[in-house]
């Protein structure tokens, strides 16, 4: 996947949904609830429905530790966006996209990592996990003193 971000495009090289939680926790309303369910794109939402989005973000942002987390997501997750718009290396970081920017980048990395969870298991995929299962269930075996001919 990618996004466009001032003209210039940059690749998801690490998309996944732990380096996407801190991004999705911005979207927590008051209530509890997630406020990017079932949003396809920032260009369809009214403009009632983009401030409700804005709510949450201009609430958390107002925190450094949040600011440097959301850097910490965005830029784990896009690793070419240049230095100067978002960086994070230990616990320093830099934020300067905007706030239009950030709502854009989290619904399209949003509808990436829900369509990633919803593909299904290559058939090397659930092979390797099975041997894998296998391979713990011998280790076991083995710790337990009851593996290879006892």
């Amino acid at each position: 996947m990618e996004i466009t971000l001032r003209n210039k495009q940059y690749k998801a090289e690490h998309l996944t949904d732990l380096n996407y939680l801190a991004l999705g926790g911005l979207f927590i309303d008051d209530t509890g609830n997630f406020s990017l369910t079932d949003v396809e794109n920032y260009e369809s939402l009214s403009q009632a429905d983009k401030l409700r989005l804005t709510k949450p973000i201009m609430k958390r942002l107002i925190d450094p530790k949040e600011k440097a987390a959301i850097a910490s997501s965005v830029s784990a997750i896009f690793p070419s966006l240049p230095r100067e718009l978002v960086s994070y290396s230990s616990g320093e970081f830099t934020l300067n996209i905007t706030i239009e920017e950030l709502l854009r980048l989290s619904l399209a990395v949003a509808n990436a990592v829900s369509e990633k969870k919803n593909v299904s298991p290559s058939p090397e995929e659930l092979a390797r996990a099975a041997n894998i299962a296998r391979l713990e269930e011998e280790l076991a075996q083995v710790k337990s003193g009851r593996g290879f001919g006892n």
